[in-house]
């Protein structure tokens, strides 16, 4: 699943350190969590840290209980999910025959739409899959090969005393 905003809808919102130090006290006092009456916002805010939850998106919840497990997405990665090809072959589709319905109505777009969904046979989306499956083992192979462990650091010594200077000198010219 991808990180679109109503995919992770949160069952509470998890505080950050831009709440303000009211906000973050009301937090921990809903937790039935004191805190100091003189602190200060990062002390306030070290406490939260320690008694915050782990964030659960109320689709994960949902999946969970019909026994299933959401693998969400990178940010900006869409080739990895297949319903991104489904969706642009549907898309496609429509855009090809829309322009040949006169008139344009509700119901005729609706129907089009559906038109463009049931192209979408058992048999495409399997290679959608079988082709999200091949990017996604050339991506894991690449990752492998660009292993950052294997990258020697480039070291430049600044106190070299070696110059380029001495390659713009012409004869007779001495460094200074």
């Amino acid at each position: 699943m991808d990180n679109a905003p109503y995919h992770s809808t949160l069952f509470e919102r998890t505080p950050n350190q831009s709440w303000s130090k009211e906000s973050l006290i009301n937090f921990l006092q809903e937790k039935g969590i004191q805190s100091p009456p003189l602190a200060m916002k990062d002390q306030v805010w070290n406490i939260v840290k320690q008694n915050v939850a782990p964030k659960k998106y109320k689709l994960d919840e949902l999946a969970n209980e019909k026994g299933h497990r959401v693998l969400r997405l990178p940010p900006y990665h869409c080739q990895y999910n297949p319903i991104e090809m489904v969706w642009s072959e549907c898309k496609r589709y429509y855009d090809a025959k829309i322009s040949a319905i006169h008139p344009v109505t509700s119901d005729a777009v609706l129907g089009l739409w559906k038109e463009a969904l049931e192209k979408v046979t058992p048999e495409k989306w399997k290679n959608y899959i079988r082709h999200t499956n091949s990017i996604i083992d050339k991506a894991w192979a690449q990752e492998q090969l660009i292993d950052a462990s294997d990258i020697l650091p480039v070291i430049i010594d600044t106190n070299d005393s070696d110059s380029d200077e001495d390659n713009y000198l012409t004869e007779g010219e001495e460094s200074v």
